[in-house]
């Protein structure tokens, strides 16, 4: 009997990382998606090719079939019958798009809906207790909230390095590198081959958090200002890297004492992440990943909860900071006036973003 996945998200990632671990894994795939061109060329050429390279060089393409692409907006009844017949369900849509997978869970909900696992491969932390309130919000009926309540969806941990082509074609740029891991708690098993578990999500979501999302994206803020093109190449700028220095130094301090990192192991780790992020041949634009500025400056997101974590522990952040507080200064494009209150907006609700405030304030111009 077939296994079958029903996918949910053509981007870069779902396309390079989940859906060739689903195909590798002996599933039958479904993409489901919204972009109606898309679509219509994976059916065309039954799927999509893969340029796989190493930090090493040398290239390698690969095709990865796929059973069917449809559209959750026109294809609502195959959908519905996918969904009946798979075994598992995965998504990369984007955190605000989780909402619109949930509905279509739920929304004509029957008995074979009950009880699905949902790998939801987001970099989001907590992944499946935010796709579990989505879930609990889109159930407006008896049948429909026992659905929700019998899917389950496991906090999860992502990792590969992805560059669509889309709208010029469909082949996706990546690595061999991958990691797509799920908390063992809520999913001891997941039975596809190449998706693993781990009883310590938070401690592999922490140290990929800092370690690769934080530093790819304070090196990508500070090179796009240097008029780099390539993401690549902000990590190999010894200006942008000798600036970042200070700030990145501390996230080893966290991830020792809260998650219990050691030393060597996070040296071998980071040394991993600079390589595989330095590969020229994934080209991935800079400014795809230099966006949302003021959001990843939340004070449980990436920039700002490191130094928050350290506040508590009594480290003095202040050279973090003041990093950090260059950093803005530059990728804002705003005076020093207005950017003061913009942080006061996004940290002083908060009584720790408060006293980061503090220490900021000392640095503006």
């Amino acid at each position: 009997m077939e296994k079958l996945a029903v996918h949910f998200g053509g981007g870069a990632l779902g396309r390079g990382l989940v859906v060739p671990l689903l195909e590798q894994s002996g599933y039958e795939v479904v993409l489901v998606d919204v972009n109606d061109a898309l679509l219509e060329r994976v059916r065309a050429d039954k799927g999509y090719d893969i340029c796989l390279t190493d930090a090493e060089g040398g290239l390698r393409t690969a095709h990865i079939g796929m059973l069917d692409a449809i559209s959750s907006v026109h294809d609502v009844d195959a959908l519905r019958g996918y969904l009946g017949r798979a075994s598992i369900v995965t998504t990369a849509v984007r955190r605000e798009n989780l909402r619109h997978v949930a509905r279509s869970l739920v929304a004509d909900a029957t008995e074979e809906s009950v009880g699905k696992p949902v790998v939801c491969a987001e970099n989001v932390e907590h992944a499946g207790e935010l796709f579990g309130r989505c879930l609990r919000e889109c159930a407006t009926t008896e049948r429909q909230t026992a659905c929700a309540e019998s899917i389950v969806a496991p906090s999860t941990m992502v990792d590969r390095i992805c560059s669509a082509t889309w709208p010029e074609g469909t082949l996706v740029n990546t690595e061999t590198f991958h990691e797509l891991l799920v908390d063992s708690k809520v999913m001891p098993q997941t039975g596809v081959e190449l998706i693993g578990v781990t009883d310590s999500i938070d401690a592999a979501f922490a140290r990929k958090r800092l370690l690769l999302n934080t530093f790819a994206d304070a090196s990508s803020f500070l090179g796009m200002q240097k008029g780099l093109s390539y993401l690549h190449e902000a990590i190999v700028d010894e200006e942008v890297q000798g600036e970042l220095a200070p700030y990145l130094a501390m996230f080893d301090t966290l991830l020792e004492r809260k998650y219990g990192y050691g030393a060597d192991e996070l040296a071998s780790w980071r040394e991993r992440y600079r390589t595989r992020l330095s590969n020229p041949l994934i080209l991935r634009d800079i400014s795809t990943v230099a966006r949302d500025l003021w959001r990843k400056l939340g004070v449980e997101e990436r920039f700002a909860w490191p130094l928050l974590e350290l506040l508590d522990m009594g480290v003095d952040v202040e050279p973090g900071v003041a990093v950090l507080v260059d950093l803005i200064g530059k990728s804002a494009g705003e005076p020093a006036g207005d950017i003061s209150r913009r942080l006061e907006e996004t940290w002083g609700g908060d009584e720790r973003g408060r006293r980061l405030l503090e220490i900021a304030e000392r640095h503006f111009a």
